[in-house]
């Protein structure tokens, strides 16, 4: 079933188009085709359903066979999605590429996908496939209840950074009758993130805003106040021995002056994309107010580097078991090579030395009555030679099993460096 909404498509399966795939025949009728078992056409189903490509004439592919490749199905999708979350097969061949993609369609078809989440793929027709399961459009953190930061009016012993600023006056940036206030708010966020277990300190002294850190990665936060333009008299003592006539105003000045109002933003980090990144004091709320959603999307940012940087982890680890299994092979393979070619240059001297024997054999018939001491010494050369050919009289036969050098490697390892994963 095909919709429109809110400007985007989407297609769901229907409870017919399930039970077609379980049955193998649509519920409106009894009986499956004519001439077919239930279990042929149920076959024939999920057949169509994992149906990819074949390869076609020229290497390309075809639609409409099955793709079958050992370790390469709904179940093993299924398994890696559920412990990993992502995973990446990096390059396949054009025959594993497709027959992931139908595993990822029959997946999507199988109603096993875990509710509001939805299995999203990159990398149909080239470079690396990475698969995922994600929140589903309209089921992520935003339909979700928000965590509520209560700050109170008065708190008696504040967050150890926050003692040094009592009584300084104005400071971060922000008017004198706002400190208290701020202070409570840092407190507060403070607290929230030691709970979930982040540490908080200056990014840079107090005028460079709080760092909230995670296993090596922060996030950094910024409370001001913002400002307005107002029309301000002069102070007096800076108007006093001006001469004035009696008609005249004092004229007011237009200046920036802080607004009473906080705002708490987040430094922008363009390698991850989030919809908000300020909160502040507005007509129908208070920073207060905001104040949980801010500390969510902190914490959801700290989670999405930590997950970046293990999905980093654990794509580099198997490339490099991939790299080292590649490299195995590779021995294995120029080990093999090296023995071929030992055996044929023993076989060719074995059959040189043979001719030379034979040769020898018949300088002996031939002209046997006039041989000479100067021929007779030629064949004894020869025979001798023949014998140094012969591989038969050496003890060891097997080649050098030098340990190869790197180059000589690398005719057999494909798309591999052999000097590391990530060179070429």
């Amino acid at each position: 079933m095909i919709s429109h909404a809110a400007g985007s498509w989407s297609a769901t399966c229907t409870d017919a188009g399930l039970h077609y795939l379980t049955h193998g025949f649509h519920p409106a009728k009894s009986e499956p085709a004519r001439g077919k078992t239930r279990g042929q056409v149920a076959a024939r189903a999920r057949q169509d359903v994992a149906a990819d490509t074949r390869p076609g004439p020229a290497g390309g592919t075809r639609p409409g066979s099955v793709v079958v490749v050992e370790g390469v199905g709904v179940d093993e999708l299924f398994r890696r999605l559920e412990t990993e979350g992502r995973f990446s097969v990096l390059e396949p061949s054009d025959h594993v590429r497709a027959a992931w993609r139908a595993a990822i369609y029959a997946a999507r078809a199988s109603g096993r996908t875990p509710s509001g989440m939805q299995i999203v793929f990159r990398g149909r027709d080239h470079g690396d496939l990475v698969v995922e399961l994600r929140t589903a459009p309209g089921a992520g953190p935003a339909s979700s209840p928000r965590l509520v930061l209560v700050v109170p009016d008065e708190i008696e012993v504040l967050h150890p950074l926050l003692t040094p600023l009592i009584g300084r006056g104005a400071t971060l940036g922000i008017s004198t009758t706002q400190v208290p206030r701020a202070l409570r708010l840092l407190h507060v966020l403070f607290s929230a993130a030691e709970a979930a277990g982040c540490t908080v300190g200056w990014a840079d002294q107090t005028d460079g805003g709080v760092a909230f850190r995670r296993d090596g990665w922060l996030v950094v936060a910024h409370l001001v106040e913002e400002t307005e333009e107002r029309d301000v008299l002069p102070d007096p003592d800076s108007t006093e021995g001006v001469k004035r006539y009696s008609w005249q105003r004092i004229q007011p000045e237009r200046q920036s002056v802080p607004s009473g109002r906080l705002r708490l933003q987040l430094d922008e980090d363009w390698s991850i994309s989030f919809r908000r990144r300020s909160w502040a004091d507005r007509q129908r709320w208070r920073l207060e107010d905001k104040l949980g959603a801010a500390w969510d999307d902190i914490d959801t940012r700290l989670t999405a580097m930590v997950d970046r940087q293990r999905a980093q982890e654990r794509a580099a680890e198997q490339k490099q078991r991939e790299w080292e299994a590649a490299m195995a092979a590779a021995r294995d393979a120029f080990d093999h090579a090296r023995r071929v070619t030992a055996l044929e240059e023993q076989l060719e001297a074995w059959e040189r030395a043979a001719r030379i024997r034979a040769y020898c054999a018949d300088l002996d018939d031939v002209a046997a009555d006039e041989h000479t001491e100067q021929r007779q010494a030629w064949i004894a050369w020869a025979l001798g030679y023949a014998e140094q050919l012969d591989p038969r009289s050496r003890a060891d036969l097997s080649p050098a099993t030098d340990e190869p050098k790197p180059e000589d490697l690398r005719p057999y390892l494909r798309r591999w460096s052999p000097y590391g994963p990530d060179q070429r």
